[in-house]
């Protein structure tokens, strides 16, 4: 068990606690993943501001639902997904997830990044934490890559991919609003 940072630099997000999980299983199975990732809600003890600002909405329940139901249909690759789940009433969470092998970013000293890497095609980058995109070494390239990503999305939506999760989509609908 690695637990990931909450605060400071290295935060990993904010909506949540974090971690990298190991798991050993009786038999191996290659298409079973052995480093996971858990996401699950702050502690009442620990956190009690930010674990009440999150409990006043639903922000976690969707995530799990599309992670459940419809990524598998996405037109590009997600973490697999091994479990999720919410209680109502506590507002307690679980989701565990294939661990991305996100690679190591080079050293960053006084906001500056010090050590460049060289990344190999089709390697996972590194994670870019929230409000860190000047680490980035193209900035715009890598907002283009997710700007398309979200193009096929909803192109995909358009195309009636989801129809049989969603229903139909329906113009008329749009108007009505």
């Amino acid at each position: 068990v690695e637990e990931l940072a909450v605060k400071g630099f290295d935060a990993a997000g904010g909506a949540a606690m974090k971690m990298f999980l190991t798991v050993e299983y009786e038999k191996a199975d290659p298409e079973l993943h052995t480093e996971l990732f858990c996401k699950y809600p702050y502690s009442y003890e620990e956190y009690p501001v930010e674990r009440r600002q999150l409990a006043y909405g639903d922000v976690d329940g969707p995530e799990i639902l599309v992670q459940m139901s419809l990524t598998h249909l996405f037109p590009f690759r997600t973490a697999k997904f091994y479990f999720g789940d919410v209680c109502r009433e506590t507002t307690n969470y679980i989701l565990i997830s294939e661990k991305i092998p996100f690679s190591q970013r080079g050293r960053v000293e006084k906001g500056k990044v010090v050590e460049e890497i060289e990344y190999e095609p089709y390697q996972v980058l590194p994670v870019c934490g929230k409000y860190q995109d000047w680490l980035l070494p193209d900035v715009a390239e890598y907002y283009c890559c997710i700007f398309r990503a979200m193009g096929r999305l909803a192109a995909w939506d358009k195309q009636g991919r989801y129809d049989d999760y969603f229903g139909p989509f329906d113009a008329q609908q749009l108007l009505r609003f």
